[in-house]
């Protein structure tokens, strides 16, 4: 007899559905979900590469994407995001530490000149991360390529087959259906054909793969009876699950666009008289939450799906005691918004200019705000074509699966009739172990990894001799490069020990950290942590570093353009290979484009003034520039600017100087047109060690850092390339000597990203006489979004190509975006 339940449902508690008169089971279970997802919140990391192909010696550009795993926008979580590379024998080649800015940052590896061709793994993580199994991390395959390197060779008889009964189990004279799957050594599925039979080897079933080597078949197994399975060809005997005397079998129909709907079956021996709990989730959130009695010997029960999310949701059945009875994933594809890529033509010419536009709506066309990455490339120099695996396809598909999904953006292709039903394939035959239901209910551990906000600097104030600590101590950090982080004040705890938390600074970063004791005294010596490389990683990949995706003539002749390509950039320097260092900063003196150095204190021509801070008592003053007040004539700083007007305060002139907060007298008393009687109308530039620095920087310093001031005025073309200047301050602070003055290159830093390079042509250079073969036209990280749309430039290449423009990007909203564009370049 069947039994049928439609859930008629009420929405309450943020689309969590209750059918019951009694809940106290559902209640329990539903409570340690919400525990567990508020002491171990999750994340999720992509990185989107420019390609997938490369050789030795060219760059890796990425933008990595980060996450809050249950709402999919982008995550506040954690700062900082490790992108390793490691190679077939799992050894860390490259890692780069990036800065996630909102969820979102960007970087680059440079693969060394001698790297080995073969198969790389990119990996992408959080420390919160390494709390939860790495199986869940992002993995992408990277391929290096030459000519002295072949596919795998894979043994077509060396097979492995997997069966995975739907809900878990195979119960006494219940019908179930099981899928299975059949791979290769590679990790590749692969067809096979077979025979299910029992012990005494009486055929009960035959089976045949669907796709990439999984597919399903049905039987009615016994008590007592042991099944396996043989495949043609092979005299290899794979065993199935043992059959038990009670439980539940599950089968799902998501065929139906509107409605799930569940079969539970069971035999005469399970109990049906308790109640029974069924807990749909997606990503933790709660879509159902049922109190059943499961009367019957099949039960059917209809869902709308209207509050599904996108993405995999985890069925589970307990028992009346929380037990786990069945479990079963399934996909609900359901989209909320569009993405269009355009080009203003379908066919150019070599070195035209490209105008491209991203457009994206919500599903409601409301337009999106969101960060977007955008790689170009030339189609005939890469083996590239539109990536199988993507932002879309990782967010909601394998970044919820442990296993290897091959090709997964197959299962989201529009124009396939089958790759719903192949998806749901997957669904049955790989299973979701994100956490164990089991050790939620029991209680949570402590986590072993903190969530990383940002880098940190810390250490210990002690006495000249290292022995003793001074507690209530101050220590000052202040950066000799332009980065306004490394400029604060934090004091010392009982046993001396002081940090500078949550900062975000470089590998090229310097600071000065001067310590004081209690009362003022400089008598201390600062002793820093050492700080160490992030470690890598286990041995544990999901992905296969074998691979049979290549053909041998596809390697010739991708190697033998890849080196054409080369010997261009070693005859002309021309390529997208180059890029350009962000973040220097420099001025141009005597010789044009050089970096200012501390050397010398003409370096600015003569001063007009140098008052020496050694001379002077400090005590009396909170920062430097209060003493220079009476010391430079004229000299005064004004808050609320000349004029006296609060609007000038904290104004920027848009050339790193805040104006109208420090006034000087011109030499001799002078005045010019536009200025006032006391000084230039312009705040002074200031430097602190011959780096730019602001007015707020200065005075959050005190005035036993500095060890001079030299004041120089400028009337003419000058160091900074710019004429009628003024005034320039120049700090300088004490220099490393003391113990309780240290000068530290900071290491273990963020990563600094480069600036990819590509020529523009529509104002003709002497450059543009080399020839242009790149095959990365552009690519364009960290794209901001904020209409629903926008429009990029870039210029082709000299080569009749087609061309491919992969757009990947994700909404503030948590909805992920993917689209492909080609157009072609042809010689008229």
């Amino acid at each position: 007899m069947k039994s049928k339940l439609t859930i008629c449902f009420i929405l309450i508690c943020q689309s969590c559905l209750v059918f019951a008169q009694k809940a106290s089971g559902i209640e329990e279970i539903s409570q340690s979900l919400e525990n567990y997802d508020t002491s171990f919140p999750f994340e999720k990391a992509y990185v989107h590469t420019d390609r997938k192909y490369y050789s030795a010696g060219e760059m890796v550009w990425f933008q990595a994407y980060l996450v809050d795993g249950k709402t999919l926008e982008p995550s506040g979580l954690s700062g900082s995001i490790m992108v390793d590379l490691y190679d077939s024998e799992h050894k860390l080649i490259a890692q780069r530490k990036v800065y996630s800015n909102g969820g979102f940052g960007n970087g680059d590896i440079k693969l060394p000149s001698d790297l080995k061709a073969g198969v790389y793994i990119l990996k992408a993580y959080t420390n919160w991360m390494k709390n939860f199994d790495e199986g869940f991390m992002f993995e992408k395959k990277l391929l290096v390529m030459d000519d002295s390197w072949a596919p795998t060779e894979v043994n077509s008889s060396d097979i492995d087959v997997q069966f995975f009964p739907e809900g878990g189990h195979l119960v006494d004279n219940v019908k179930s259906r099981v899928a299975f799957k059949a791979i290769d050594v590679s990790g590749r599925g692969v067809s096979v054909s077979g025979q299910v039979t029992d012990e005494s080897g009486n055929a009960i079933t035959d089976f045949t793969t669907e796709h990439d080597g999984m597919g399903t078949f049905s039987f009615t197994p016994e008590m007592g009876k042991k099944y396996s399975a043989k495949i043609e060809g092979s005299s290899t005997s794979f065993p199935l699950q043992t059959v038990e005397d009670r439980g539940f079998v599950i089968e799902v129909d998501n065929s139906n666009m509107n409605l799930l709907k569940l079969k539970l079956r069971s035999n005469e021996n399970t109990n049906k008289a308790q109640n029974y709990s069924l807990i749909i989730h997606s990503k933790r959130q709660l879509i159902y939450a049922l109190e059943l009695k499961l009367t019957e010997s099949e039960n059917l029960i209809t869902l709308p799906k209207i509050h599904f999310p996108n993405g995999i949701s985890h069925i589970t059945l307990f028992d009346s005691e929380s037990n786990v009875v069945l479990e079963r994933l399934i996909f609900v594809d359901n989209p909320k918004g569009k993405i269009t890529v355009s080009t203003d033509q379908e066919t150019y010419e070599p070195r035209s200019k490209v105008t491209a536009k991203i457009d994206v709506k919500e599903s409601n066309g409301m337009p999106v705000e969101g960060l977007f990455s955008v790689s170009v490339l030339d189609l005939g120099q890469t083996l590239d074509r539109a990536p199988n695996q993507t932002i879309y396809s990782d967010l909601f598909l394998t970044s919820d699966l442990k296993g290897y999904i091959d090709n997964p953006m197959y299962y989201f292709d529009p124009n396939s009739e089958k790759a719903k039903a192949h998806l749901d394939l997957v669904m049955m035959s790989h299973g979701w172990t994100r956490f164990s239901w089991d050790e939620i209910l029991q209680g949570l551990p402590e986590p072993e990894y903190q969530v990383e906000k940002g880098l940190s600097i810390s250490g210990r104030l002690m006495n000249t001799s290292g022995k003793k600590p001074q507690a209530e101590g101050e220590i000052t950090m202040i950066s000799q490069t332009d980065n306004m982080e490394l400029f604060n004040t934090t004091h010392t705890d009982e046993e001396g020990v002081f940090s500078f938390n949550n900062l975000r600074y470089s590998n090229t970063d310097n600071v000065i950290l001067r310590g004081t004791g209690r009362k003022g005294d400089k008598y201390v010596k600062i002793v820093l942590d050492s700080t160490t490389n992030t470690p890598a990683l286990s041995s544990d990949f999901k992905s296969r570093f074998e691979t049979q995706e290549i053909k041998p003539e596809e390697i010739t002749s991708y190697t033998e353009k890849s080196n054409f390509r080369k010997s261009y950039v070693v005859t002309y320097g021309f390529d997208s290979l180059m890029f350009r260092d962000l973040g220097s900063v420099t001025v141009e003196g005597k010789k044009r484009g050089e970096t200012v150095s501390r050397l010398a204190s003409s370096t600015y021509g003569l001063s007009n003034y140098v008052i020496n801070f050694n001379d002077i008592n400090i005590k009396t003053y909170i920062n430097p520039l209060d003493a220079l007040e009476n010391r430079i004539p004229g000299f005064r700083t004004n808050i609320a600017g000349n004029s006296g007007s609060e609007d000038n305060i904290g104004t920027f002139d848009g050339a790193g100087r805040m104006t109208n907060y420090i006034t000087i007298r011109n030499p001799g008393g002078t005045t010019k047109e536009g200025q006032g009687g006391t000084g230039n109308d312009g705040m002074p530039r200031l430097l602190l060690d011959d780096k730019l620095i602001t007015y707020d920087q200065i005075v959050s310093m005190a005035p036993s850092m500095i060890d001079r001031v030299e004041a120089y005025y400028q009337e003419t073309r000058n160091v900074f390339n710019t004429a009628d200047l003024g005034w320039v301050l120049a700090f300088y602070s004490k220099e490393e000597g003391a113990k309780n003055v240290i000068t530290k290159r900071l290491k273990n830093g963020y990563d600094k990203p480069r600036e990819f390079y590509a020529p523009k042509y529509d104002v003709k250079e002497p450059v543009h006489s080399q020839p242009d073969r790149r095959v990365v036209l552009f690519w364009k990280p960290m794209l901001l979004i904020e209409d629903g749309e926008i429009t990029f430039d870039y210029w082709n290449s000299d080569m009749d190509t087609e061309v491919m423009i992969d757009v990947q990007g994700l909404s503030m909203s948590g909805e992920p975006f993917h689209l492909v564009k080609s157009y072609k370049i042809e010689k008229k």
